[in-house]
């Protein structure tokens, strides 16, 4: 009997393993095929778009990625943190349609802010009225894939998860280079494109697959939806400033360039930034996909063993990766440079190691605060990117005020390092209570 027990045990832990590496295949094929699309993207619209032009695009996407990060990544970290918690309870659908509503009041406030902001400044400076008007339906966009991504990430669906990933990140520059070609190099073309591209992945996946909590037989009681509104809402308050936050330290620096030294110079860097961030977004956020709803079950299930390998396991990994990374970019950025961007843009290879080195940093402390998140202790989630934050702004301005964009990419580095160290400081301090 004893026997028969250890082989079920064993048996149970390899189907247990078997998972985890499928699963993790499938998140690396979603990183990767996203990696490659955003690589592709960028070197299709480098060749296509002028630097100004390119600058532009990027400077109004990144008011799209502050509009998503404040109204919806709050709550969309809520409904990952506590689906373990409602799969349990048979309140899936619930969670979904809480959710839902969330994004949706949030998101036309948003809408509404934006619209009045952008009248207001096209009668102000002349600016075509439809060129800040098209980011409303990408912020739209860009909550329900967010949503719907999250949810099968942590049901554990990867398949169908990596699949939209990289159907999206490959949809929207390809189709943003046919309007360009079409219709002109203009920044409308681009967003048009991104547009078409985002909504017809989106009705791909929703005639084809089955989505997560969508029509399932709503059993059991998270007590109530009021309640479960709440609880949602009470998690997600103090992530709300994250969004302009993390916008602060990934993206405030190409708005400083573009104040300080032009828009053209802006776009230069925005597309230097594109590649030597992704390596370390992509594969070390595999493996935060990976292993991050592994963790959040762990937790949920109050499993100390399991949390520690969790943790362990998901350090070692992105540590590892994050310092190859900059190794590669170390000592090949001018031919990382030749084959991903335009002629125009190749001479800012050099800032290429300052920025994937801040980038290795940055996966580092996000396990870090995936722990913090699991825990409840979004406060110091908060704190430690409001640090990098803060560097970003100070360091940003006084570099590109002393040393033009190099400055800038050196901050990076600096700014996403103090991060890493409050976050480390943070979370040894919450083990040692």
């Amino acid at each position: 009997m004893k026997k028969s027990g250890i082989i079920a045990a064993s048996a149970q832990w390899l189907l247990a393993r078997r998972r985890v590496l499928g699963d993790g295949a499938w998140v690396a094929f979603g990183q990767l095929g996203s990696a490659f699309g955003t690589l592709a993207g960028i070197r299709l619209l480098t060749e296509f778009l002028p630097p100004r032009v390119f600058g532009e695009v990027s400077l109004l996407l990144g008011i799209a990625t502050l509009g998503y990060g404040m109204a919806g990544s709050p709550f969309v970290q809520a409904a990952l943190r506590f689906y373990p918690d409602c799969a349990r309870e048979g309140t899936l659908p619930q969670l979904r349609a809480v959710t839902t509503s969330l994004l949706r009041r949030s998101g036309l406030l948003l809408a509404t802010l934006w619209s009045i902001g952008w009248v207001n400044y096209y009668q102000s400076f002349d600016t075509g009225v439809l060129l800040g008007l098209l980011l409303i339906p990408l912020f739209a966009l860009d909550m329900v894939r967010s949503l719907n991504v999250s949810l099968f990430n942590a049901a554990r669906r990867q398949r169908p998860m990596a699949l939209w990933t990289a159907a999206d990140a490959w949809a929207r520059p390809l189709l943003a280079a046919l309007c360009v070609v079409t219709l002109g190099a203009s920044a409308q073309a681009v967003l048009g494109g991104y547009i078409g591209g985002a909504l017809a992945v989106i009705l791909l996946f929703w005639l084809t697959t089955q989505r997560e909590g969508a029509s399932m037989h709503e059993s059991g009681s998270y007590k109530s939806q009021d309640l479960l509104r709440r609880t949602l809402v009470r998690y997600a308050l103090p992530l709300l400033p994250l969004g302009l936050i993390a916008w602060s330290s990934s993206l405030a620096d190409r708005y400083i360039i573009g104040g300080m030294l032009g828009i053209e110079q802006a776009g230069l860097y925005a597309a230097v930034y594109g590649i030597a961030s992704r390596p370390a977004i992509s594969l070390c956020g595999g493996i935060e996909t990976t292993l991050r709803p592994l963790y959040f079950h762990a937790v949920s299930n109050n499993n100390a063993a399991a949390m520690r390998r969790t943790v362990i396991a998901w350090f070692g990994m992105v540590a590892t990766i994050a310092v190859a990374i900059f190794l590669l970019f170390l000592f090949f950025s001018d031919v990382i440079a030749y084959w991903c961007l335009g002629e125009q843009y190749r001479g800012g290879a050099a800032l290429m190691p300052w920025i994937a080195a801040g980038y290795s940093l940055s996966a580092v402390s996000h396990v870090f605060s995936g722990v913090a998140y699991a825990q409840h202790h979004t406060h110091h989630v908060l704190l430690a990117q409001l640090t990098g934050a803060i560097a970003s702004v100070l360091l940003g301005v006084v570099g590109v005020y002393l040393f033009g964009i190099e400055g800038a990419a050196a901050a990076v580095s600096v700014a996403l390092g103090l991060q890493l160290l409050v976050a480390a400081v943070l979370a040894r301090k919450q083990a040692a209570s």
